[in-house]
C-alpha cells in the first residue's frame, strides 16, 4: 500500500537530485517524492490508516528510503516519552543518510528536554558505533539542549568523545580529511554544526574550545566556516573566530 503511493507521487527529476544529496544510499531505494508531498502523505495516512502507520514502524529495514523518512515523521508524531525512545531504537539503526536524521526531533523531547537528558538516551545514542545514530545524538544536544535551562557542560564534551570514538575507531591519527559525502565526513561536519550552534548560546562556555582548539583541526576549521555562515553568530563573534584558524 504505501509503495503504491508513494510511486504515484514520484518526480523522476527530484529522485535525481535527491540521489545527489543522499549519496550513501543506492539510486534505486529512491522514488522521488518531494518533501512537502510526502508530508502530507504521512499526515494523511496517520490520521486514516493508523494501524497501518504503526506496523510499518516494525516493518524494518525499508525497501525505499520514502519509507524511512515516513517512519521518522510517524514517531514524530508519537506522543509518549518511552513509546518514542522504544521506536527510535528500532529504527535509527537502519537510517544511512543525514536527511533521516536530522529532521527526527520528535516534538516529545521538544516539549520535555528534562526527561531527555535524565533518561539516559543521548549518551546511549552517542555512544553506538553507527554513524548515523551519533548523528542523531548530536542533533538532540543541538535541538533540545542548548538552553539555559537545560543545558550543561558536559554535552560538548560528549560530542567530542563521540566524534573521537568513531575516528579512532575507523583511522590512524593524524585523521586525514574525510572523503566528500563519506559517513565519517557527514558524522565530522555534525560535530562542527554543533558548535556552531551552540556558540550562539552558550558562547563563554563554548568559546574555550575553539581558542584551546578542541576539535579535530578539519572539523575545527569546519565549525568556523559554519560560524561564518550562520546569522546567530554576530560579526563581531567572527571576526574574532577567523583569528582561530
Amino acid at each position: 500500500m504505501f509503495e503504491e503511493i508513494l510511486f504515484k507521487n514520484a518526480d523522476s527529476k527530484y529522485r535525481d537530485f535527491s540521489a545527489k544529496l543522499n549519496p550513501t544510499i543506492p539510486k534505486d531505494e529512491i522514488i522521488g517524492v518531494r518533501m512537502p508531498a510526502l508530508r502530507k502523505i504521512a499526515n494523511n495516512l496517520w490520521k486514516e490508516e493508523n494501524e497501518k502507520c504503526l506496523a510499518l514502524m516494525q516493518s524494518l529495514p525499508h525497501n525505499y528510503y520514502e519509507e524511512s523518512i515516513m517512519h521518522g515523521m510517524f514517531i514524530g508524531k508519537l506522543k509518549d516519552f518511552d513509546r518514542t525512545c522504544e521506536a527510535l531504537d528500532l529504527y535509527i539503526p537502519t537510517i544511512r543518510s543525514w536527511s533521516e536524521s536530522d529532521p527526527l526531533t520528535p516534538n516529545v523531547f521538544k516539549k520535555h528536554p528534562d526527561q531527555l537528558i535524565k533518561s539516559g538516551y543521548i549518551e546511549k545514542w552517542l555512544s553506538d558505533t553507527h554513524v548515523y545514530v551519533k548523528r542523531f545524538g548530536m542533533i538532540l544536544l543541538m535541538n533540545c539542549c542548548l538552553g539555559d535551562s537545560v543545558f550543561e557542560e558536559r554535552f560538548p564534551e560528549m560530542v567530542i568523545d563521540s566524534e573521537e570514538d568513531y575516528l579512532s575507531r575507523n583511522f590512524e591519527k593524524p585523521y586525514k580529511a574525510p572523503k566528500e559525502k563519506s559517513d565519517d565526513y557527514y558524522l565530522r561536519m555534525m560535530t562542527a554544526w554543533y558548535f556552531a550552534t551552540a556558540i550562539a548560546y552558550q558562547k563563554d562556555k563554548i568559546l574555550p574550545y575553539y581558542e584551546k582548539k578542541r576539535l579535530e583541526p578539519w572539523t575545527h576549521r569546519k565549525s568556523i566556516q559554519k560560524c561564518m555562515e550562520s546569522y546567530r553568530v554576530d560579526d563581531e563573534l567572527c571576526e574574532y573566530l577567523r583569528t582561530l584558524k
